[in-house]
Order: C-alpha cells, then structure tokens, then sequence
C-alpha cells in the first residue's frame, strides 16, 4: 500500500480503489503504520481531498453520534437532578 500511495494520483482506478478500500476500511495498526512513514500524510491529505465522499463521515454514523452524545446529556441531567 505505501508504494500506490507514494505513487498517488498516478495510479489506475483499480489501484485508486484498492488504496480508498485499504485506508477506511483496513486494520487500523496498518493504516496508523502507513501514515507514519515519511512523505505519507502529505499524500493521504490529496487522496482524501479527491475522494472526500469516501472518507467522510456516513449519515448512519453521524446519527450514531447524535445519539450517544444526546444520551450523555441526558444521563448528565438525569444525574444532576438526583442530586448525584
């Protein structure tokens, strides 16, 4: 993967479309080891402005977000209004 990114944008869409599915779906130690060889973040910041679709954040995974921080304002009144 560090030799398409390093390559990137001068890949094929297969290779483009390989290294979009490795960097938001892949095992997050290989993702975090990738960014940290040189030269590297510079490339995943193009990579990410090209395809800003597919490394946004999805509407299920926004309301996901939404609930949990809604349950823990809740919980917080909840918490505060039983005097704990």
């Amino acid at each position: 993967m560090a030799g398409l990114l390093a390559r990137y944008p001068a890949v094929s869409d297969g290779e483009r479309d390989t290294l979009v599915a490795f960097l938001t779906r892949g095992p997050l130690i290989e993702r975090g080891t990738l960014m940290g060889r040189p030269g590297m973040p510079e490339q995943l910041d193009l990579l990410k402005r090209s395809h800003r679709r597919e490394f946004g954040m999805s509407l299920q995974g926004l309301l996901v977000v939404i609930g949990l921080v809604a349950a823990l304002v809740g919980a917080g009144i909840l918490l505060w209004d039983f005097g704990l």
